[in-house]
C-alpha cells in the first residue's frame, strides 16, 4: 500500500451477519466497498454481497485510518469470530 494513501474500515456483526465498509483513498477521491456476509440462522445459507462505489468525499471521515498491519489483524479476528463449530 502506498504510504500516501490511507484506508478506513468499520464493521459490525449481529445475528451472524457482518456488515463492513472499507474506504480506500485513491488519486482523485475514494473507493468505497460495502460488504454484507454471513448466515442468520442454522438453516440459512451463507450469503456474501459486495458493492463498490467511487466518491469525492470520505464517508468515514473523522475516524482513524487503519494501517496495513491493523487491517490484516482485524480481518483475521473478524473471521475467527464468525466461525461456527
Amino acid at each position: 500500500m502506498d504510504k500516501n494513501k490511507k484506508r478506513w474500515e468499520k464493521s459490525e456483526t449481529a445475528d451472524g451477519v457482518t456488515k463492513r465498509v472499507c474506504v480506500e483513498q485513491v488519486e482523485n477521491g475514494f473507493v468505497i466497498t460495502m460488504e454484507k456476509y454471513g448466515s442468520s440462522g442454522e438453516d440459512e445459507k451463507y450469503t456474501s454481497e459486495c458493492k463498490k462505489y467511487i466518491s469525492k468525499k470520505n464517508p468515514l471521515e473523522g475516524t482513524s485510518p487503519k494501517t496495513e498491519e491493523e487491517s490484516y489483524e482485524d480481518k483475521i479476528l473478524d473471521g475467527l469470530e464468525n466461525l461456527s463449530f
